[in-house]
């Protein structure tokens, strides 16, 4: 198994669980992949300690809250680092759990009678045979089967370079930023550069600069979410530039400050032209702390050598596959979760990685993946949560549907959450001496 993300270790327990040999090949010193050390446990401590300063604000004097932003980096980055070792700990203390052969005790399920084991090897892996993998400079793996879920990298930018400290991704953030930036632009409105927005906002960034390419946030979701989406930000003070893109980016490295030119497009119509829409191009040039680099994710295979394996892949370079995530011209090379190139979601990983080592040795039990009802969260202010088709997709399909609104003001959670906050005595209404009797003006 090349890659120890969420795919690549479950599919690992679950060769243990078949009884099966298996060696687990990562590039890091520790287990997790992207999802520990890639910014996604990272990115949700960080999203908490946001969550808390947002209800603290309100109550603190302006001296404490500057005093409380000063501190709240560093604070930040410890408690991340924190999280990030505690859970490659754990996964290490399971590493030497499955080391060891353990005979079962399940005469109901006819599989394997004892478990496998798993082996650790650090290294990056090439292949160099359809059934040989090369780790570092000496060592050779020879296997009759393999699971490669080495995940995915941030989209490269020729043009705009990461150089780690004025133009980073969101992945090297956290790393790069001494203290809380006071502003910056995200380029790219995808789900994570919404977040990245929201996340910053809440820890108290006062000027972001959000780049949209399209009229609107997602365009291919539902109308209401990307309005509720967008009024989510502007809440916060971002500032999202719709049909936009990035021309211009340098770096001031003596004013410790990037200098990005954005230029908006505006479309009127061209009475000359019998009233065909007219673009007409706005620039404007920002100078800030950090260019964020939130455009998309490419999968993570370039330093395989899929060629040596027979791994055939498409023009655009995605791997070929079966339903079964099976490479078409080696049919004992599986994927999962991000290096597929389709969902980038932490749970499908895990799943695709389970049911890839099902299927390699024991089909009659492997149950096919049904992607018809997946669920994920949208990390903005509030959260926004979405599960199986939106009401878009069915328009696309043209099939019958029905909507239904409920506000959450009438459910008893959204009223305990109205009355459970705390708000400024200027803000609270007529006093009430009796807390059960209610006024006579109220009724």
């Amino acid at each position: 198994i090349i890659g120890s993300g969420p795919g690549g270790w479950a599919g690992a327990v679950r060769g243990w669980d078949l009884g099966k040999k298996t060696c687990v090949v990562e590039s890091r010193g520790g287990l997790g992949g992207v999802a520990v050390w890639g910014g996604a446990i990272g990115g949700k401590v960080m999203l908490e300690v946001g969550k808390g300063l947002r209800r603290a604000r309100p109550h603190l004097t302006w001296e404490a809250m500057a005093a409380a932003d000063g501190g709240v980096w560093a604070e930040v980055r410890r408690r991340t680092r924190l999280a990030m070792l505690e859970r490659a700990t754990q996964l290490d203390q399971q590493l030497i759990s499955l080391g060891q052969t353990r005979r079962f005790n399940r005469p109901t399920l006819k599989r394997a009678e004892k478990s496998g084991t798993i082996q650790k090897w650090k290294g990056g892996a090439r292949f160099i045979s359809p059934n040989q993998v090369a780790v570092g400079e000496d060592l050779i793996i020879e296997a009759n089967n393999f699971l490669v879920a080495t995940g995915s990298i941030p989209i490269p930018l020729p043009k705009f370079p990461a150089d780690e400290k004025y133009i980073v991704t969101s992945q090297q953030l956290l790393k790069s930023a001494e203290t809380i930036p006071q502003s910056v632009v995200i380029l790219g409105a995808t789900v994570l550069g919404c977040e990245t927005a929201t996340l910053l906002a809440s820890l108290g960034t006062p000027k972001i600069h959000l780049i949209n390419g399209d009229a609107s946030l997602f365009p291919e979701d539902d109308a209401d979410i990307a309005a509720f989406a967008m009024n989510s930000l502007e809440r916060d003070g971002v500032h999202v530039h719709h049909q936009s893109y990035l021309e211009f980016a340098k770096i001031h490295p003596e004013e410790r400050m990037v200098e990005c030119r954005i230029v908006h497009t505006r479309w009127s119509q061209n009475v000359e032209s019998g009233g065909q829409p007219v673009p007409h191009r706005i620039s404007r040039t920002y100078r800030v702390e950090k260019l964020i680099l939130c455009n998309g994710r490419i999968p993570n295979t370039e330093k395989l050598n899929l060629e040596a394996a027979g791994v055939e892949c498409d023009a655009n370079g995605a791997i070929v596959v079966d339903e079964h995530n099976r490479s078409k011209s080696a049919q004992h090379i599986y994927f999962a979760g991000d290096v597929l190139g389709k969902l980038g979601l932490s749970a499908v990983a895990e799943m695709q990685g389970r049911y890839a080592v099902e299927y390699m040795f024991s089909q009659q039990y492997a149950v096919k993946p049904s992607y018809e009802a997946l669920s994920t969260v949208m990390h903005i202010n509030p959260e926004v949560a979405f599960v199986g088709m939106c009401e878009e997709e069915a328009r696309r399909r043209d099939l019958p549907h029905i909507v239904a609104k409920i506000v959450l003001e009438n459910c008893a959670s959204g009223l305990i959450k109205k009355y459970s906050t705390f708000l400024p005595v200027a803000e609270y209404g007529e006093k009430v001496e009796d807390p059960y009797e209610v006024p006579e003006s109220s009724l």
